[in-house]
């Protein structure tokens, strides 16, 4: 696993977030 800088991974975490949420919403759907 490569490092991430702060900013890198805070760009990654919010897009893990937000897919993770459009998977919740589709199922709910």
């Amino acid at each position: 696993m490569t490092k991430l800088n702060r900013n890198d991974r805070m760009i990654f975490e919010t897009d893990k977030k937000s897919k993770k949420e459009e998977t919740a919403f589709q199922t709910v759907s």
